[in-house]
């Protein structure tokens, strides 16, 4: 896996162990709130968000955090400032915040260097031009 990868799993892993996540980890039931993807036009769950990053659909760290903090901003859309949902998804946020400021570091300080099947791969290819030349 890749190092950034690997961050970021470790992220969502920590967020997902939270008490506070538990409202968070899936998606909305309709039959709790029947109006909620009338209302919310791009729901997110922390399962989702695993998933899109366990199979590669992240281009960008930025995405992935963009994600993240959309399941906040639905649950403050969606719910009034004194309900259970928003203190949760307040205290979550707070917590993410604070990790993610720790784990942006990290990746930060991941070598921009290439792998070694690259660099592997880059002589191979110098090394037939070479031969091709007379």
């Amino acid at each position: 896996k890749a190092p950034v990868k690997e961050l970021l799993l470790k992220c969502i892993d920590e967020i997902f162990g939270m008490k506070d996540s538990e409202l968070f980890r899936l998606p909305v039931d309709k039959q709790i709130a029947p109006d909620y993807y009338e209302v919310i036009k791009r729901p997110m769950d922390l399962t989702k968000v695993r998933e899109k990053l366990e199979k590669g659909r992240y281009s960008m760290v930025s995405k992935f955090v963009a994600d993240m903090r959309q399941i906040f901003e639905n649950a403050y859309e969606y719910n009034n400032e004194n309900d259970q949902v928003y203190e949760e998804a307040k205290s979550l946020e707070k917590k993410f915040e604070k990790l993610w400021k720790k784990v942006e570091k990290q990746i930060e300080e991941i070598p921009a260097t290439k792998p070694e099947k690259e660099k592997k791969a880059e002589k191979a290819e110098k090394a037939e031009e070479l031969a091709k030349t007379p």
